[in-house]
C-alpha cells in the first residue's frame, strides 16, 4: 500500500510544470538609492542634480526601475530646470524607455522616447510646450543606452584599473558610442564623506551645442560594491563644470544576487 501510494504521489508531481525560477537580480543600486549632487560653474556653486532609482513599476509592458533625474542651474549664460525619467529593465540591464521635461534657457519643451530594439529603432514624440506632439523614428544600435543609464550599466561592473569599456548611446536626437576607461585608483578628498578610495575614469562622449565637451569627462567613482559617482569634471564650451556628491541614500541591497 505504502508503494502505491509513493506512486500516485509521484505521478501527480510530474503532473504538474515546473515553475522556472528567475535568476537573482545583481544590481550595485537599487529602488531607494537617492544620490545629490551640488554643481559648480568656474568653481563657484551654480546648481544642484539628483537622481533617485524608483520603486518597481510596469513600462512598455516591462519590470523597470525608473531613475528620476533633476537638473537646475542658474549659470547666467545657460540656465536649466531639467525634470528626465529613464525606464531601466533591471534583468536585461537596458533601458525601455524615457521620459524628458526640459526648460532651459527660457525654452520649454517634452520628449519621449520608446526603444524598439528587435527593429533597431528608437521612436522620439517631442514638442514645445503647449504644442501637440510630432513622431521621429531613429535608426539606432539595438545595444544603445541613454546616458543616465549607461552611468548606471557602468556602475555594475566590477572595475579595474587599465580596464576599457564601451556602449552605443541614444540621447534621444544623437547616437554615439560612449568610452570609458579606469585610469587610476586614487584617494578623493570628499566634503561630506571624508577620503574615499575611487577609480578615476576618462569618459569621452558626444554631445553637440554649448554641451559639447573640449576634452573628455573625468568621473569619480567609489572603490566600493556600489560605485557611486563622487565627482565629475567637464570643461564645456560654455565652461568648466564640477558635480560633487553630498549626499548619499542606499536603496534596496541587491550587490550580492
Amino acid at each position: 500500500m505504502k508503494s502505491l501510494r509513493f506512486a500516485v504521489v509521484s505521478l501527480l508531481l510530474a503532473a504538474v510544470p515546473a515553475v522556472a525560477e528567475e535568476a537573482p537580480i545583481k544590481s550595485a543600486f537599487g529602488p531607494g538609492e537617492q544620490a545629490n549632487y551640488v554643481i559648480y560653474f568656474a568653481g563657484v556653486p551654480t546648481g544642484e542634480f539628483s537622481i533617485t532609482v524608483g520603486m518597481l513599476m510596469k513600462r512598455e509592458g516591462k519590470e523597470v526601475w525608473p531613475f528620476l533625474c533633476l537638473a537646475k542651474t542658474e549659470i547666467p549664460i545657460y540656465t536649466i530646470n531639467d525634470k528626465y525619467v529613464a525606464y531601466w529593465d533591471f534583468r536585461a540591464q537596458e533601458h525601455v524607455g524615457s521620459d524628458f521635461w526640459i526648460d532651459e534657457n527660457k525654452k520649454k519643451r517634452r520628449e519621449h522616447v520608446t526603444m524598439k530594439r528587435p527593429e533597431s529603432k528608437a521612436l522620439v514624440k517631442r514638442a514645445n510646450i503647449g504644442e501637440q506632439l510630432h513622431e521621429v523614428s531613429y535608426d539606432i544600435d539595438p545595444t544603445a543606452l541613454d546616458v543616465s543609464s549607461a552611468t548606471m550599466w557602468l556602475r555594475n561592473i566590477p572595475l579595474k584599473v587599465g580596464d576599457k569599456y564601451s556602449r552605443p548611446v541614444f540621447t534621444g536626437a544623437v547616437a554615439f558610442i560612449m568610452h570609458a576607461e579606469v585610469l587610476e585608483k586614487v584617494t578623493l578628498d570628499t566634503k561630506p564623506f571624508g577620503q574615499k578610495e575611487a577609480f578615476k575614469l576618462r569618459v569621452s562622449t558626444e554631445f553637440a551645442g554649448q554641451l559639447k565637451q573640449k576634452r573628455d569627462l573625468i568621473a569619480y567613482m567609489s572603490a566600493d560594491k556600489l560605485q557611486v559617482v563622487l565627482r565629475m569634471e567637464a570643461d564645456f564650451l560654455l565652461g568648466q563644470i564640477t558635480a560633487d556628491l553630498v549626499s548619499f541614500e542606499p536603496g534596496k541591497d541587491f550587490t550580492r544576487g
